[in-house]
């Protein structure tokens, strides 16, 4: 596999379309960062790739074997060679490094910009169909990042060499591109150096995923388009078995022939827990169904002793805690002791967003049924070669929901010393520029699934040890799915046959437990797997023990354990109130408390050589010189402001003048001395008496001094060459507010623009 970068100029404006839209503002969106930067989906360009790649073959089909090594086909075992994620701006990296503090509305305003079309009808715009487009500007520079087989990439340079459009209105004058596949520098990759730590009789290595792209983490049972929470340890053990496949030169279809590869990844060798969400330094996992809060969320109460008497009266209503928590021991009163324990918990839930995509037509450019097809298209008659012609599909839309990027997930791998130090191998490569990188999760090849895989974990796999005496009661807390089976082999639900999996001495006290359904997929036959139903994660089973002593120990029960399911927890039954929210405060770091966070004062802006934060600057200037031309034309409309026809020579003067010193001039040469002196009073800021007292103010040059002297106040931060820019849009406001004024006086009041002029 090599690495390498596709990178796309836009010739024109472009619209990748998000699929979504700003209410009121835009219609068509494209796809932003949370920073406000804009990305362009790594399946839109993958899919006008693999147009190309069809165009090209229509012409030689001597490479119909390099398409489908290259892209892959659809529900198949063993993914294409090529593999892309999103396009971002030449140098993210500095640029997110150079990035002020900003609210993202504004960066996304610096490299987009809005296009509105309507339809017309008898030689007017058609009622309601004023439609605004956002677009990314032309000139500016995406790079997609991709790897590809080496003997794939010949095929895949001409295919994006024949790359000329992309995205929405392309053949009404956007997305227009240019690409190119350039080399990247492939620094040596760090060594990852797991830690292998006891976990009972066995052993075990602990490893954080971090998220480099979005992750399509496959719901349990089956659903296309749905998105667990954390990530099962079934993909895990996917992406361990796709690198050991690789490094071994193992066929898919054959590597369970193998036989370490067999028992490591096929018969429960090893077990790859699921991965859970990882946050400074702590992992959490699904709440205990037996955990609830007061409906103020003030108090925490645990039922696994039973149900407790409510103390509180005044709010008797509780709810079960959702999401995943993180549970820290402390005592109730510190420096205090014989206090009771209290246990502080964390909670959280992992971000996930919602990516809107349209496949594209199968029999696109198809003949109609009725023998029609599109005007200057030529169609052959039918895709199956019967002759008949083939309605073409309009193609759907469907929606995908992954786990955001940057998020960490921590797992660990338990099995045979042996088998651990053969999966570590897997990471040992420091020339593999993509040791440290694993696609995990559905659509991985395309915009999804990049992961970065390291061995930076404050803590290891560790089982913990319950040890049991006569009568004593404890509780088993469900962190995966538990999948049970009777003695027939059938699955059940029935909780004795989990009884006989831990101890034949064991009493059932209750059960705070749901149910759930976990499937999967068969990547060799290509066949989905039975559902089977399971007890979900977070459900909470009390047994009494009944026996002269045991030891029970953490670990994994019923079936699937190599896929991470039937994980479960012992602990002894903690008293009702021995939980606590812990506690956090926000703190506002900047600003007061009325001013928003995203602010920018003076010097924090990183210097003029910062292009980001003058362009933002400027950005800024610009809203403030329309909003407040806008302010200023209302209070002058109170004034005894210029007419119509004075307002309109304004306008026209400032677009005839390139600095001040024109503007000047051609306002002093109005004849009409009327005229004339309301218009220099409205543009400097002056009242009436001003000019009259002293005729030499008249003068170009004074009037040249007061313009700019009141552009400097109302833009200090602005470069002296782009100040007569925004004073222009500050005036063109101010007039067009007033006009406005006039004419909604004029509606309301039935008067003539005369009689208006004159009141």
């Amino acid at each position: 596999m090599v690495n390498r970068v596709i990178r796309m100029k836009l010739l024109s404006d472009l619209c990748p379309a998000s699929g979504d839209g700003f209410a009121g503002v835009v219609d068509t969106d494209v796809c932003f960062e949370d920073n406000g930067l804009p990305y362009i989906p790594g399946k839109r360009l993958k899919g006008c790739l693999r147009e190309c790649g069809l165009d090209i073959l229509s012409v030689h089909s001597d490479y119909e074997s390099l398409f489908g090594r290259l892209f892959g086909q659809t529900g198949q075992a063993v993914p294409g060679d090529l593999s892309i994620g999103n396009g971002r701006l030449t140098g993210y990296q500095e640029i997110i490094k150079r990035l002020p503090s900003i609210h993202p509305s504004e960066l996304a305003e610096i490299y987009t910009s809005t296009r509105s079309r309507t339809k017309m009808e008898n030689n007017k715009a058609a009622p309601g169909t004023l439609r605004t487009v956002r677009v990314l500007n032309r000139v500016d520079v995406f790079e997609f990042p991709i790897t590809v087989e080496a003997n794939s990439l010949g095929f895949l340079s001409m295919c994006v060499k024949s790359l000329r459009s992309m995205g929405l209105n392309r053949s009404r004058g956007l997305g227009e591109v240019q690409c190119e596949i350039v080399n990247v520098e492939n620094p040596l990759s760090n060594n990852i150096r797991f830690v292998i730590s006891d976990y009972g009789n066995a052993k075990a290595f602990s490893y954080l995923l971090t998220l480099a792209e979005p992750v399509i983490s496959a719901e349990r049972s089956g659903k296309p388009y749905a998105c667990e929470e954390y990530i099962f340890g079934s993909a895990v053990l996917g992406a361990f078995a796709a690198r050991y496949m690789k490094m071994f030169s193992l066929d898919p279809q054959t590597a369970y022939t193998d036989e370490e590869f067999r028992r490591i990844f096929l018969e429960d060798g090893v077990t790859f827990t699921a991965a859970m969400p990882y946050v400074n330094g702590e992992t959490y996992y699904p709440a205990p169904l037996s955990l609830e809060a007061n409906k103020t969320e003030t108090r925490l109460v645990d039922k696994s002793g039973g149900i407790p008497e409510e103390n509180d009266k005044s709010d008797p209503i509780r709810k079960k805690l959702s999401g995943f928590i993180s549970i820290q021991k402390e005592s109730s009163e510190k420096g205090q002791e014989g206090c009771p324990e209290k246990r502080a918990v964390k909670r959280m839930r992992p971000n996930k967003t919602a990516y809107i995509h349209h496949s594209r037509p199968k029999n696109k450019g198809m003949a109609h049924s009725d023998g029609n097809q599109p005007e200057g298209t030529h169609v052959p008659t039918s895709q199956d070669g019967s002759g008949h012609h083939v309605e073409p599909d309009k193609g759907h839309l469907y929606t995908y929901e992954a786990l955001s990027k940057g998020q960490t997930f921590a797992g660990h791998v338990v099995g045979k010393k042996e088998d651990l130090e053969l999966l570590m191998r897997l990471f040992a490569d420091k020339t593999d520029a993509n040791n440290d990188t694993l696609r995990i999760g559905r659509s991985r090849t395309a915009q999804y699934g990049k992961v970065k895989i390291s061995a930076e974990i404050d803590h290891v796999a560790s089982q913990n040890i319950l040890k049991l005496k006569k009568d004593d009661e404890f509780r088993l807390v469900v962190i995966t799915p538990l999948i049970l089976e009777d003695e027939c082999g059938i699955n059940t639900m029935d909780l004795t046959n989990l009884m006989k999996l831990l101890d034949s001495e064991l009493e059932l006290i209750r059960s705070i437990s749901t149910e759930t359904v976990v499937a999967g997929y068969y990547g060799k036959w290509l066949l989905p797997k039975p559902q089977s139903r399971a007890i979900a994660e977070g459900s909470v089973i009390v047994f009494k023990y009944k026996g002269n002593g045991a030891t029970l120990a953490d670990g994994f029960f019923g079936l699937r354990n190599g896929e991470g399911f039937g994980q479960v927890r012992f602990e002894s039954i903690p008293k009702d109130d021995a939980f606590k929210f812990c506690d956090t405060t926000s703190k506002q770091e900047t600003g007061s408390p009325n001013e928003p966070l995203w602010q920018i004062h003076d010097g924090e802006c990183g210097g003029s050589d910062n292009e980001i934060s003058q362009k933002v600057l400027n950005l800024r200037a610009e809203k403030n010189a329309i909003t407040g031309g806008t302010i200023y034309g209302n209070e002058r409309s109170l004034m005894d402001p210029p007419l119509n026809n004075g307002l309109q020579r304004i306008l026209s003067a400032m677009k005839a003048s390139g600095d001040f010193r024109q503007f000047a001039r051609k306002l002093c040469d109005i004849k009409q001395a009327g005229q004339r002196g309301a218009v220099l009073l409205f543009v400097c800021d002056k009242e009436g008496f001003y000019f009259k007292t002293d005729s030499t103010r008249l003068q170009p040059n004074h009037i040249e001094k007061l313009l700019m002297d009141r552009a400097i106040k109302l833009f200090p931060k602005i470069p002296e060459a782009e100040r007569y820019d925004l004073y222009s849009k500050f005036l063109a406001a101010a007039a067009t507010r007033i006009m406005q004024i006039r004419r909604d006086k004029q509606q309301k009041e039935g008067m003539s623009d005369e009689r208006i002029n004159e009141s």
